[in-house]
């Protein structure tokens, strides 16, 4: 889809009435490492709003980890981790590696970070939907919820039931 190259798609009727993010979300906020390459700016904030978690060591899929000049994710479309050595601001090497011993399996010349989560939401649609669910608590029943719902979106963006509130994030109304 993101190559506009024809495809099939072979799925359920639930999941094709499901809202996600369009394909232009996906685009812009797309993230690659080429070698040779500047990286872009707010690297946590980009990694953080595909849905990746921070951690100190990379481990398992959807994580992600910064410390100095390397930069360590794990795709959900990759057997393999990714290591992003940078050179300044500068893309040195991108290799592939053993999670279990840290060591490198294979060089690879560039990477695309695809997002860990179906639902993009960047900081912009997080605090417009922490506004939108502030408005609501005065009217609503179950107060608890809404706060626990905004203090974990203040706390880490992307929750597990934050599906009920995608129509919302989208353009949709409550």
């Amino acid at each position: 889809m993101l190559s506009n190259e024809d495809f099939i798609v072979i799925t359920t009727i639930s999941a094709l009435l499901s809202v996600t993010a369009d394909v232009i979300m996906y685009k812009e906020q797309q993230l690659k490492f080429v070698e040779g390459k500047d990286v872009e700016e707010n690297l946590e904030e980009k990694f953080e709003v595909l849905g990746y978690k921070r951690e100190e060591i990379v481990e398992g899929h959807g994580q992600y980890c910064i410390r100095g000049g390397i930069i360590d994710f794990y795709p959900f479309n990759s057997d393999l981790p990714y290591r992003v050595e940078l050179f300044d601001t500068e893309v040195d090497t991108v290799r592939t590696f053993d999670p279990i011993s840290q060591r490198t399996v294979d060089r690879v010349s560039y990477v695309s970070v695809i997002p860990a989560s179906e639902y993009i939401v960047t900081i912009e649609m997080k605090n417009a939907l922490i506004d939108k669910l502030k408005q609501l608590l005065e009217s609503a029943i179950d107060k608890g919820q809404l706060y626990r719902d905004i203090e974990m979106l203040e706390n880490s963006g992307v929750f597990p039931s934050i599906d009920k509130y995608i129509p919302v994030i989208y353009g949709n109304s409550l």
